[in-house]
């Protein structure tokens, strides 16, 4: 996901002082290369893989033109950190308002009560420029799904308002301590290179928001202003050498759109390609990339590129959410039209008059509106995302159906004693303790097994993680951070449950294929992008060797210690959001199927089954087969009776925990209290 915050032009005429550089239309032509780039990728990823990163050819402009300004301001004597700040306000609060009023007023109108409440949080992050903090903190294996968040864009405007929190500062500093600003330059370059790289290997998902780890693309272009003010020399070829380092400079763009995805690990050395094509074009003064930049057409848009990027993704945004992820091919098309409009009339008719004006007041008036702003957030999320709308009052029964079960309670940390508990730790004390361990399928297992053995004085404990299933020698992550983390957690949690004399029963339950082939299911699942299961040790084994072999030694080492083990094979997934099964607040065309063929859940789950069958003979150990319970004869359902028995695409709700619980109970002590098998079943489980 992207997102930019262009600064306007530098001049039109020359300066006195260091000769500050004229305008250049090739810039805007730059601008609207990088936005269309960004537009198409966010209208189909598979138009422009790569689009995304125009986001980063707009970092290099701005660093390169923020800091031409503050440079020759500096040795004018006229540097004023009132007046760039204000500077700053006057170009950018505008359009920011005027989006973030429609994305509150739209979301009224189509959003859930959770779906509110994150936009307003995201809202209060917006207008304090941290919402890059704020999705570092979001980002991870049950984040929620891009196009769910109209203002994830908004990331990149923070970290460009946070490098000129500290990039001014640090070159006034430096002219008054007397410390050479190149130094000063190579030295953050070097920082938030080394940051970014480090980053890179352990943190993933938080590193592509990392304020730290991006800066040195805008320092990029800070070089480039340093070297155009003060080393023109070595920035200046003549017009054969222009169209030889602008056509290099287009082309490593060009290669960045066309060979990167959204599966990239990004950035890393390849945010290379972006940040030094960006570099070379603004070099290439005079040769032909310059007259084709410079075309009327492509600087019209660069003028509006800041505005279009504003208004694109919420357009976007919103398309897929009141069209439950499947907007047509037209619909977008219109959003792209209307975005290019609402751009055009913010740029002309708002834009151009606030920029230019130099009343105080004009600031006092912007200031204030985001204070309000912010205002109106706060007061969303202090109500709950306002759930006594009246258009959603129809939602309230499956509203609750929906919830999560919390994931921790003070039991469980007891239980642990000094040992780190894991991502679910949950505990229903009593006699004959069972030990549910797993990933988030055995978090959703607990709450009807637990309350079920509850009636009867017995105990159950949740000891599991999330995307992390506790086979023995495996791990999982995207990076070595998380397979570390991972691999850690697994073995804390196996050493506490064989340690421990009062848990006699083990339950395992996990999700199957997505660990064997690092894929997802349906359109909620499209942009995953985990590898699979990997051997612990850094191996090369097959990952469906991997997982046969961890859960085969996790069994082995569980019966060794005594304990009765039962593996619960995975539920149905559906592929969509249950709430899009009751139906969105506002929607256009499109109707959610809220089931799924048994022949695609079984095509899907059938070498995981065939491996899980393998793994139950050798080890003897039964397993639990849901299908009977959540299918009929041809499909796989949401909702049964009016209750829905998933809390989303593919984890159970509370209902559907229920459903299940007395079926599951007949493999450990509540023998009695359990339903008998239904008769489709015989042959697809294994008793003791």
């Amino acid at each position: 996901m992207t997102a930019f915050n262009p600064e306007g032009k530098v001049s039109r005429s020359a300066s006195s002082g260091m000769g500050m550089p004229t305008y250049r239309a090739a810039i805007d032509g730059l601008r609207a290369i990088a936005v269309l780039g960004v537009v198409l990728f966010h209208m189909n990823p598979a138009w422009l893989p790569g689009g995304f990163v125009g986001v980063d050819v707009f970092f290099v402009i701005s660093g390169y033109l923020i800091s031409l300004i503050v440079f020759h301001e500096s040795d004018s004597g006229r540097f004023s950190f009132a007046h760039f700040y204000a500077r700053r306000a006057r170009r950018l609060f505008p359009a920011l308002i005027l989006v973030l009023l429609a994305v509150i007023g739209f979301g009224w109108f189509a959003l859930f009560t959770d779906e509110y409440k994150l936009l307003a949080r995201h809202v209060t992050s917006a207008v304090t420029f941290v919402a890059n903090l704020r999705l570092m903190q979001e980002a991870g294996y049950f984040d929620v799904a891009s196009h769910l968040k109209p203002l994830l864009h908004l990331w990149s405007l923070a970290i460009e308002e946070q490098f000129y929190l500290v990039w001014p500062v640090l070159l006034v500093a430096a002219a008054r301590f007397k410390f050479a600003r190149v130094w000063l330059l190579g030295l953050f370059f070097l920082l938030s290179a080394g940051v970014s790289i480090y980053l890179y290997f352990i943190s993933a998902p938080a590193h592509f928001f990392n304020p730290i780890s991006r800066f040195w693309e805008l320092l990029a272009g800070a070089a480039l202003a340093y070297c155009r003010l003060y080393r023109p020399s070595l920035i200046s070829f003549n017009v054969r050498q222009s169209n030889w380092i602008g056509g290099i400079g287009v082309g490593l763009i060009g290669a960045a759109y066309a060979l990167l995805s959204g599966g990239s690990l990004y950035p890393s050395v390849l945010a290379l390609l972006p940040v030094l094509g960006t570099m070379l074009v603004i070099t290439a003064q005079g040769g032909i990339t310059e007259r084709l930049l410079s075309l009327r057409p492509l600087v019209w848009v660069g003028l509006i590129s800041y505005p279009l990027y504003l208004w694109h993704w919420p357009i976007f945004s919103y398309l897929q959410i009141v069209e439950s992820g499947k907007p047509s091919l037209y619909l977008l098309l219109l959003g792209a039209a209307l975005a290019v409009v609402l751009s055009w009339l913010t740029y002309a008719v708002v834009e151009k008059r606030v920029r230019y004006s130099h009343s105080r007041w004009v600031i006092v008036g912007l200031v204030l509106c985001l204070l309000g702003l912010f205002t109106a957030g706060k007061y969303i999320q202090a109500n709950d995302g306002l759930a006594d709308r009246q258009r959603l009052q129809y939602l309230q029964v499956s509203a609750q159906q929906m919830i999560r079960e919390p994931r921790f309670d003070a039991q469980c940390a007891a239980f642990m004693g000094q040992v780190t508990p894991p991502v679910y730790c949950r505990m229903q004390p009593g006699s004959h303790l069972l030990a549910i361990i797993g990933d988030s399928h055995a978090h959703v297992v607990y709450a009807g097994l637990a309350e079920l053995r509850a009636r009867e004085g017995l105990g159950t404990i949740l000891l599991a993680n999330s995307g992390c299933p506790p086979f023995s020698g495996s791990t999982f992550g995207r990076n070595a951070k998380e397979r570390d983390t991972c691999a850690e957690s697994i073995e804390r949690i196996l050493a506490k449950v064989e340690r421990s004399g009062d848990i006699r029963e083990v339950l395992i339950a996990s999700r199957g294929p997505q660990y064997i082939d690092g894929t997802g299911f349906g359109d909620v699942e499209k942009n995953y992008n985990y590898p699979p299961l990997l051997d612990a040790q850094g191996h090369d084994v097959p990952p469906d060797q991997v997982f046969k072999q961890g859960v085969s030694t996790t069994i082995d080492r569980l019966q060794r210690s005594g304990k009765h083990v039962v593996y619960m094979l995975q539920v149905p997934e559906l592929g969509v959001s249950p709430r899009d099964c009751q139906g969105r607040p506002l929607h256009f065309n499109h109707q959610t199927s809220c089931q799924v063929s048994r022949q695609i859940y079984q095509e899907r789950m059938a070498k995981y089954r065939t491996l899980m069958d393998s793994v139950a003979k050798e080890r003897e150990i039964a397993l639990f087969d849901p299908l009977e319970y959540m299918c009929d004869a041809d499909v796989c359902y949401m909702s049964r009776d009016g209750v829905l028995l998933y809390a989303d695409d593919n984890h159970l709700s509370v209902a559907g925990s229920r459903r299940l619980a007395p079926a599951l109970a007949r493999f450990f002590t509540i023998k009695r209290m359990a339903e008998p098998a239904p008769a489709a079943q015989k042959g697809n489980v294994s008793h003791d």
